[in-house]
Order: structure tokens, then C-alpha cells, then sequence
């Protein structure tokens, strides 16, 4: 389903506002320089990889395809724990990617 080069969060949508992450990849963990341990159970709209040139309109539509559970696919500067500036994101409903995988 993903490869080993697949850097992913996987958040619970039963939990309502929190999505809380119950599982992140360890390239994940690699490429934004955080621990499991300091990833585990924040929010799947990884808040806490915002900074100041992560868009306003960037924040409010993940917020919105989590609230209504829908696929998003945008890119968005996130950063690391360092605060050196990230890449690409894609945001998407795991149903959702399973059926295109």
C-alpha cells in the first residue's frame, strides 16, 4: 500500500476538532526531525509544522476537508522542528487514497 519511502500520518477521524495522529511513518519522523513520541496523538492538520509562510487560506481548507472528511490535495509550506522550510503536502481521507492505490 505505501512504500518505504512513504512519509505519512495517519489521524483518528472518529475523535471530532482533534483528528489526533495514531500513527506516523518514520520518514516522517526523518524529514520533519520530530520524535514518534512528540507526533503522537496532535492533530492530523499538523499544526504544529506551521509557520509563517504556511497560508491563512492553506490552514482553513485542511481544517475543512477534516471536518467534512473529504479528499484535499494542495501544497502547503510546512517546517521542520528546526523551522527550515518544508515541501509538499497532500491531504487526503484514507479511504480515498486506498481506492486510487
Amino acid at each position: 500500500m505505501y512504500g518505504t519511502d512513504s512519509n505519512f500520518v495517519l489521524g483518528n477521524a472518529q475523535v471530532s476538532n482533534v483528528h489526533p495522529i495514531v500513527y506516523c511513518s518514520d520518514g516522517f519522523c526523518e524529514l520533519t526531525g520530530f520524535a514518534r513520541a512528540q507526533i503522537m496523538q496532535k492533530g492530523c492538520a499538523c499544526k504544529f509544522l506551521y509557520g509563517p509562510e504556511t497560508r491563512d487560506e492553506h490552514k482553513l481548507a485542511i481544517d475543512k476537508a477534516l471536518e467534512l472528511k473529504t479528499e484535499l490535495k494542495l501544497e502547503v509550506i510546512f517546517y521542520k522542528k528546526n523551522e527550515r522550510n518544508q515541501a509538499r503536502a497532500v491531504f487526503a481521507e484514507a479511504e480515498a487514497a486506498e481506492r486510487e492505490g
